[in-house]
């Protein structure tokens, strides 16, 4: 939560955040495939699985499904990665 409140604030570089986070996602896709689809309970197996531990594609699911800006897109997946590091 710290690193959401210091990204908030300007602190912490989001590039730096976002590099970070898509290593991760790549990295721990297997395990991080159920967080997604619960959390994101709209998303289907299709887009799920197309998504493949690529950030900018499932930002771009969000923005699509749910309607969200780019930068609310970008904000919701990070709360996710920050929360399932």
């Amino acid at each position: 939560m710290i690193v959401l409140w210091e990204l908030r604030c300007g602190i912490v570089n989001p590039q730096i955040i976002k590099i970070m986070n898509e290593d991760i996602l790549k990295g721990k896709w297997k395990e991080l495939k159920g967080s997604v689809k619960e959390k994101w309970g709209d998303l289907t197996d299709d887009e799920v699985t197309e998504v493949a531990g690529k950030t900018e594609t499932l930002v771009d699911i969000l923005r699509e499904k749910y309607g969200y800006s780019k930068d609310k897109a970008q904000e919701e997946y990070n709360k996710f990665m920050i929360l399932n590091e």
